[in-house]
């Protein structure tokens, strides 16, 4: 049979059909259901290309946010060393870089779990996701905690500087009221302190001018304040009522107090970077697991099948 006679035969066949649907009444009833069935339809797509889009927002958001991640990871370390192994009592420098992982938490909880959940493949999507939504999470919460840590620990440390300075000034006042009171007088029951106090500062000076750097606070503490109290205390059994070396005793006490505070908190701050930077570093490793799991692991189910 010629395909043209084929043709006819199925043409007056549809006719009929056609014919046979509008006197029966069923017509408005099949355009009803081909309308809705396309209507079902551009809404699967819809749901799908929405889902599409969450996920590859989601993974490229994480993927680009590498580099920020692990600086921000770096300038937490190298904030711990810097501080660990300052000599002055003064906060090192603390460089953030924004993480913005809130902008993901921002997003439709309900749809972001839609694409990675509900309608993808996959055996672990849960686990998977609620470790993705975890390590998002801290990763967002960490950046704010990071500057109130610092800011914290920047107070802390004016507090420890102004206490150092001021009984350095008070230490001062009362080495020099006493060389003024004791002036040339070589047979004055101060004067020997005050010759051996005075030997200590020079040298204490002079090792300043020899390394050519500017007097730090551990420099300070060990080459002046850490002589100049021993000396007072073996003076004690000689005299022990003197009012010069007992005043002269408690400040310097102070100042060595001063410096375990500085060492105290240096240690602990120092710490507390070095412990976010590695949490920082181990949630995001773990957060590219996952999302190499979503990409390699699963994919979205057939537009039919989206919920």
């Amino acid at each position: 049979m010629h395909w043209l006679d084929i043709l006819d035969k199925v043409i007056v066949y549809l006719t009929s059909l056609l014919s046979s649907i509008t006197s029966k009444g069923w017509l408005p009833f099949i355009i009803f259901l081909v309308g809705y069935f396309l209507n079902w339809k551009k809404s699967q797509v819809d749901k799908k290309d929405e889902n599409i889009t969450y996920r590859n927002l989601f993974i490229s958001w994480v993927q680009t946010a590498n580099n920020r991640t692990k600086e921000q990871s770096r300038n937490c370390k190298e904030f711990a060393d810097d501080l660990l192994n300052s000599k002055y009592i003064d906060t090192a420098p603390f460089k953030s870089s924004p993480l913005m992982y809130e902008k993901l938490n921002s997003l439709n909880f309900d749809k972001v779990i839609k694409a990675f959940v509900f309608n993808s493949t996959g055996k672990d999507n849960l686990i998977r996701f609620n470790s993705l939504i975890a390590n998002v999470n801290y990763l967002a919460v960490v950046g704010p905690e990071l500057k109130d840590k610092y800011e914290k620990s920047y107070k802390s440390m004016e507090l420890i500087n102004s206490e150092f300075n001021s009984t350095f000034l008070k230490i001062e006042a009362l080495f020099f009221r006493k060389v003024s009171e004791v002036g040339q007088d070589t047979h004055h029951s101060d004067a020997r302190y005050i010759k051996v106090l005075n030997d200590f500062r020079n040298t204490w000076t002079e090792s300043i001018d020899k390394s050519e750097v500017v007097s730090t606070t551990q420099h300070t503490i060990e080459k002046l304040i850490k002589p100049s109290l021993e000396f007072i205390k073996s003076s004690f059994n000689q005299k022990k009522g003197n009012v010069f070396l007992l005043e002269m005793y408690d400040l310097l006490n102070t100042m060595i107090l001063v410096d375990r505070k500085w060492t105290i908190y240096k240690k602990g701050t120092s710490e507390i970077f070095k412990n976010y930077g590695e949490a920082i570093d181990s949630s995001y490793g773990e957060l590219e697991k996952d999302i190499d799991y979503f990409q390699t692991q699963t994919k979205l189910v057939p537009y039919w099948k989206i919920k």
